[in-house]
């Protein structure tokens, strides 16, 4: 049953901010396989977009089963 909540997730997305108004953001697309990340301070902002294939989202599936994130 666990497996089926992994299988319904479609973008995983972190953020993280500092005291300085520095900011990293990230996100994971597991339907479309793109990741974006981006970092800024105050107003500017950086942002990449890359592509990634199915086997490394797969490995990553297992990775976050194996850390048991959505327990």
């Amino acid at each position: 049953m666990i497996d089926a909540a992994y299988d319904k997730m479609k973008v995983l997305k972190a953020s993280v901010s500092g005291f300085s108004s520095s900011y990293h953001k990230g996100a994971i697309n597991l339907t479309s396989l793109n990741v974006f990340c981006s970092e800024g301070l105050g107003g500017e902002s950086n942002g990449t977009e890359k592509t990634i294939d199915s086997a490394t989202i797969m490995k990553f599936i297992e990775d976050l089963k194996r850390i048991e994130l959505l327990n």
